[in-house]
């Protein structure tokens, strides 16, 4: 029995990453908890990585990768519409008077803002499915181990029944 089978779906994608950080040791906050295998060990490095992209998917009410998809087309076409508009602004700057030349640049470090913002979420969203996969990887070698050394340790303990 694999005690992760429950949050291999990919339809639980959001759920995959709180019990990962619940894995790392990082939630809860308040636990002392280190983890021993080494699989997790290399991931701890990266654990502000994973906690930003577990806030996100939990501010954005990203649950499955069918939200996590549609929530990157939502941005990419946000970031489309915001170049659009940064670039007219730019072009109207052209032909401006002083006076509007300094407000349209208001305007455009506004939206330049907006669409840094919006570069992060796209960053994060990407590499939330990248990390999907590599987290099932990692929580299948795990509990593959354990299963083995469980296994392993029944049969000594058969050996030692036998032996007396």
């Amino acid at each position: 029995y694999n005690p992760f089978d429950d949050f291999c779906r990919e339809t639980h994608i959001y759920r995959l990453f709180l019990y990962y950080s619940y894995q790392l040791g990082f939630l809860p906050k308040e636990r002392k908890y280190t983890p021993t295998s080494p699989y997790l060990l290399e991931d701890i490095r990266k654990m502000d990585e994973i906690s930003a992209q577990t806030q996100y998917m939990g501010i954005s009410n990203i649950d499955t990768l069918e939200d996590l998809y549609e929530d990157r087309k939502n941005i990419e076409i946000e970031m489309e519409y915001l170049n659009e508009r940064r670039n007219k602004l730019r072009n109207m700057m052209r032909r401006a008077s002083p006076e509007e030349k300094e407000l349209l640049r208001e305007d455009i470090r506004n939206i330049t803002a907006k669409l840094a913002v919006q570069r992060k979420n796209l960053k994060l969203n990407k590499g939330i499915e990248t990390r999907s996969q590599g987290i099932i990887d990692t929580m299948n070698l795990i509990c593959e181990n354990e299963n083995k050394n469980l296994f392993q340790e029944r049969n000594r303990s058969r050996e030692r029944n036998y032996e007396r």
